[in-house]
């Protein structure tokens, strides 16, 4: 999280074990960058240890001023997560269409993809539920939210994983 002095990303060490490794799988000194691994301390359902979130960052060398003693994160510089950047450069958040999907359990699976500078394609599974009467409210709303972008719609049968097993939700350019 990230605090009011704003100088870093605090990890909440009683629930995580967040470390950064070189290519060698070696611990990472401070403000030295490597891939961050994660081990989820709280959740009993689905563990996830030594997880790695292919993300990139590095621990800072200080302590915030804010007085918090926990460790603190640089801002990642390698993301996962995609951002679509429209043609007036606003960027369009992968946690707006994962809200906005979340209310509508009309579809299986989704993904956004940035197809250039002017199209956006949204792929959909549909299931049992879907509808268009009930799919187009949500439908204004994502093609409001990514104006002055085109929103075309398609439908698929099954939506492919990545290489590293992740599902991108959004896929920018």
């Amino acid at each position: 999280m990230e605090c009011y002095e704003h100088k870093g990303m605090h990890i909440n060490m009683e629930s995580f074990i967040v470390e950064i490794i070189d290519e060698e799988g070696n611990p990472c000194k401070p403000d030295e960058e490597g891939r961050i691994i994660v081990t989820d301390l709280d959740n009993q359902v689905m563990p996830f240890i030594r997880y790695d979130t292919e993300d990139t960052a590095a621990f800072q060398s200080h302590h915030c001023s804010c007085g918090r003693s926990s460790d603190l994160l640089k801002d990642p510089s390698g993301r996962i997560v995609d951002t679509i950047i429209t043609p007036e450069n606003k960027h369009l958040s992968f946690g707006f269409f994962v809200l906005k999907f979340e209310d509508f359990p009309i579809v299986d699976q989704f993904q956004v993809v940035q197809r250039d500078n002017q199209n956006i394609d949204l792929l959909l599974v549909k299931n049992k539920e879907f509808n268009e009467k009930l799919f187009k409210p949500l439908l204004e709303e994502v093609k409001e939210y990514c104006k002055p972008m085109n929103v075309n719609v398609v439908y698929v049968d099954s939506i492919q994983k990545e290489p590293s097993g992740k599902m991108r939700i959004v896929k920018g350019l």
